[in-house]
């Protein structure tokens, strides 16, 4: 491939025509739902119904969170600069390995599917194969465990509902559900599969892979981002400051030559 020549499969402007991934842009704004539009654009075909109907409960599950870092970081940066192109940005920066992207329990569940279609084991032999190996790594499974829900993550609940009453609830998705129960039958411990694993769970059963998990995350939670943006715009304080910020550097000195 020539470094100096572009191409991009996902639209053209055609004369008056605009083609996203081959379908006019007019019938996809009568036609079309936003997030069938956005899983076209994505994958390069419209969803099915079961498809449709999981990847609109993924798009709806972290729409906001209680001031979490990604609308945190929207409104500090609004403080200072009120526009929210900035803290939009602000906000999706500050999504990722720790918080909202589902893109490390995707590759998970990815690489535990490739083991056991490799070893053709048990699912249950599988299960105490990864819990094994992680907890001889001192590694955490990704997707499973939250700060405050102890019980269950009624989003990731939501979101598994979805999945089996459109008959999505396959392999991938008995793969993990497998390990999380190893591993807490192993350590004693009781984690609940977090939102993030059971994005991550989803996404994988209608073919979204890893590399994009962690944008349809960020797609879920604009909205939030950008409605707390806008009320640090409206209401909040300009430059606002950190209330009593420990100081835990050297006592006054002065230079000496």
């Amino acid at each position: 491939m020539n470094r100096y020549n572009w191409s991009s499969p996902v639209s053209t402007v055609e004369g008056n025509e605009i083609l996203i991934r081959g379908y006019e842009i007019g019938e996809l704004i009568s036609e079309v739902s936003y997030s069938d539009s956005i899983y076209l654009v994505l994958k390069g075909e419209l969803p099915n119904e079961k498809q449709s109907d999981v990847f609109r409960s993924c798009l709806s599950s972290i729409l906001d969170y209680a001031m979490g870092p990604a609308p945190f970081a929207g409104r500090v940066v609004a403080s200072a600069n009120p526009q929210l192109g900035a803290a939009m940005a602000a906000g999706i920066l500050a999504q990722g390995k720790y918080a909202v992207s589902p893109q490390d329990a995707g590759e998970f569940i990815e690489e535990a599917f490739a083991l056991y279609e490799e070893l053709n084991i048990s699912l249950k032999e599988l299960a105490e194969k990864v819990v094994t190996q992680y907890r001889e790594q001192k590694k955490r499974i990704p997707g499973i465990g939250h700060p405050t829900n102890l019980g269950v993550d009624p989003r990731a609940q939501k979101i598994e509902e979805v999945l089996k009453r459109n008959s999505l609830w396959n392999e991938r998705s008995e793969i993990f559900s497998a390990i999380q129960l190893t591993w807490n039958e192993v350590t004693g411990k009781n984690l609940v599969v977090n939102v993030d694993g059971m994005l991550a769970i989803a996404l994988s059963e209608i073919g979204i892979e890893p590399v994009e998990m962690g944008g349809i995350a960020a797609l879920s939670m604009l909205p939030g981002i950008i409605a707390n943006s806008v009320y640090e715009i409206k209401h909040g304080t300009p430059i606002r400051q950190i209330a009593d910020l420990e100081y835990n550097g050297p006592e006054r000195r002065v230079v000496t030559k």
